[in-house]
Parts: C-alpha cells; sequence; structure tokens
C-alpha cells in the first residue's frame, strides 16, 4: 500500500509543488486519494496473504496432518472461501460509499490547489494559467528564475474572448510570486489586439492593433488566487463520484439522450447529404434477366443525375469518416476526464 501511496504522490507532484502548503494540506490530499488505490492493493494483498499462509501450512507438514485426520482439502479451504466472501461484500459498500466520497474531496482540492498562488508554477516550454492570461517562457534564469526569454503571454477581455497576444524577446519579475501584486516587466516586444467590430462591415475588415515597446510593465493582482478555499467543493457530478443507485440513472439519461441525438443526427445527416434529390429505384418494372446490358462508363459519369449522385455518395462518405473520427476522440476525451 505504501509503493502505491508514494506513487500517487509523484504523480500529483506537480499540483504540490511550489504551492507553500502545509503538512496537513499534503496529508488530507493523500488520504482523499487513498481510498481508489483499495480496489487495486486489495486483490494482490489477499493473493499474496493466502499464498503465504497456504506456503507455511505445506511447508510444515499441516495438509498431510489434515488429511490424514480426515479432513478434506475443501473442508480445509471453507473458513478461506467465507472470508473471501465477506471482503468481496465489504469491497462492494466500500466502493459504493468510501471511495465516491474521497472523489468528491480529491477532485475538489486539486481544483482548489491549481488556483492557488500560480504565479509560483510557471514551467518552461508550457502554458500557465495566470488568472484571465496564459503565459508560456522558453527558459528561465538569474536569482530565484526571474530572468524569463521568449515570454509569450495569451489575454483574455472581458468577453473571455483571447483577443490579446503579446510576444517579448525578455523579460523579469521584479516584485517576489508570494506578494499579493506580481510586476512583471517585459522588454523589445510587440503587442496584438484584435478589436471586435461593431457591425459586420467593420468586422469584415478584420480590424487589429499592432504596438512595438521597448519596455512593457504589467502589474498582475494575485491577491484573489492566494485567497482560495481549499475546502470548497463546487464538482460533485462527474461519474467517479456517484453511486451504484445515481449511476443507473445516469445510464438511463445517457441512453435516451443518445437516442435523441442519433435521430437528430439522422435526419440532418439525409438533409445535407441532399438523399431527396436522388430519385428512388423503380422496382414495379420487370427486369430481363437473360440479356446482357453493356454499358459505357463514360456516357455513364457524363451523365449529369448519375454525376450528381456519384458527388452526393462521396461527400457522404467522407462525412461518415470525419464523425466517426470526430466520435473516437471524443470518447478518448470522455474517458480521459471522467
Amino acid at each position: 500500500m505504501l509503493i502505491f501511496v508514494v506513487q500517487t504522490f509523484w504523480l500529483y507532484i506537480d499540483d504540490l509543488a511550489g504551492k507553500g502548503l502545509d503538512f496537513e494540506t499534503i496529508f488530507k490530499f493523500l488520504i482523499y486519494f487513498t481510498p481508489k488505490l483499495v480496489p487495486i492493493v486489495l486483490p494482490l494483498s489477499i493473493l499474496l496473504a493466502s499464498l503465504m499462509t497456504f506456503g507455511t501450512l505445506a511447508e510444515n507438514y499441516e495438509f498431510a496432518a489434515m488429511k490424514s485426520s480426515g479432513i478434506s482439502l475443501i473442508r480445509g479451504m471453507s473458513g478461506l472461501f467465507i472470508v473471501h466472501i465477506m471482503i468481496g461484500i465489504g469491497s462492494y459498500y466500500f466502493s459504493n460509499y468510501v471511495i465516491t466520497a474521497g472523489e468528491v474531496k480529491s477532485f475538489n482540492l486539486r481544483r482548489n490547489l491549481s488556483k492557488l498562488k500560480p504565479a509560483i508554477a510557471i514551467r518552461e516550454g508550457v502554458f500557465n494559467d495566470l488568472g484571465q492570461m496564459s503565459i508560456k517562457v522558453k527558459r528561465k534564469h538569474g536569482t530565484e528564475d526571474r530572468l524569463l526569454e521568449e515570454v509569450i503571454i495569451h489575454e483574455k477581455t472581458d468577453d473571455y474572448k483571447n483577443r490579446i497576444v503579446i510576444k517579448a524577446k525578455k523579460g523579469e519579475l521584479k516584485s517576489k510570486t508570494t506578494d499579493a501584486t506580481l510586476q512583471l516587466v517585459l522588454y523589445d516586444g510587440n503587442r496584438y489586439e484584435e478589436i471586435k467590430g461593431t457591425n459586420y462591415e467593420e468586422q469584415r475588415r478584420f480590424p487589429h492593433a499592432k504596438v512595438h515597446f521597448e519596455e512593457y510593465v504589467m502589474n498582475i493582482d494575485l491577491s484573489k488566487f492566494n485567497n482560495v478555499d481549499l475546502n470548497e467543493q463546487n464538482y460533485t457530478t462527474t461519474y467517479r463520484m456517484q453511486k451504484v443507485d445515481q449511476l443507473k440513472v445516469s445510464i438511463d439519461t445517457m441512453e435516451r439522450d443518445f437516442q435523441f441525438q442519433r435521430k437528430v443526427f439522422s435526419d440532418n445527416f439525409i438533409k445535407k447529404n441532399y438523399r431527396g434529390q436522388i430519385k428512388a429505384l423503380d422496382y414495379k418494372e420487370p427486369f430481363e434477366n437473360d440479356s446482357l446490358v453493356r454499358a459505357n462508363v463514360l456516357n455513364f459519369l457524363l451523365n449529369s443525375e448519375n454525376w450528381k449522385i456519384s458527388q452526393v455518395a462521396e461527400q457522404s462518405a467522407s462525412d461518415i469518416r470525419s464523425i466517426i473520427r470526430n466520435l473516437e476522440n471524443n470518447k478518448k476525451a470522455f474517458f480521459i476526464y471522467q
């Protein structure tokens, strides 16, 4: 069990490092994640304990003594069967109540930790969320990694759109990352902003602004990020947090939604691919089974109606392949986040 706990700690070390957490918070983090390890550890523990127990009995000739006393192997293992049944029932209730409660606590704690002191955890080569902006640096160096190189900042506007992009060759953190305000100074860069048009004509011209700067000072307020309630629980509806009775309701809802979406998709697909423009075959006309039809492929393709049918079929096949790829990607994303 200790090995899996340590593995969990290293798996989520990025969520804990650089946050200034106390021992109590780290201990709660590990306690909340421990119940999820029980279904993995319990079968291995039972298997190992059973092998060691019966190995010791065989080594001390206990089985021979039992057989000489008239006790069969099945009767000798009956106690083990009863214990395994009790463990199985206990595991079910443990998974249904304890693991789901631990999932609620651990999921919300991870979400809250991601909001805590984000400026300290600016990592190289990846975008780091910092409030309403995302910052990426190529390299950090200098005292306490205050000097930055190749800085890219995506800043969101009030409508939560990524309309502002700032690129600079160098940057520097002036204030300490533990202060309420983080001062970031950028050198030799450009600021790009997409201006939102008030009407369609302005939007067609793609209005934007570009400003070159030698020095650009940004004061980022971190007070609201440091004031985070780690016990807050805003997420309680993911499938891993639900009990068996709740999962049954969710399965019924998903099946109903799936049937509805399949019907809507089928109707839209038929309308999109102009099936109504293709004439249906008239099976009332008699067919001559003993006649050999000699058709010219070129004449078939030159026929406008046949050409339309081939184009619709080709487009339909392409759409189906694209939809299948999207469904596969959605399925992967579903199992990753759920």
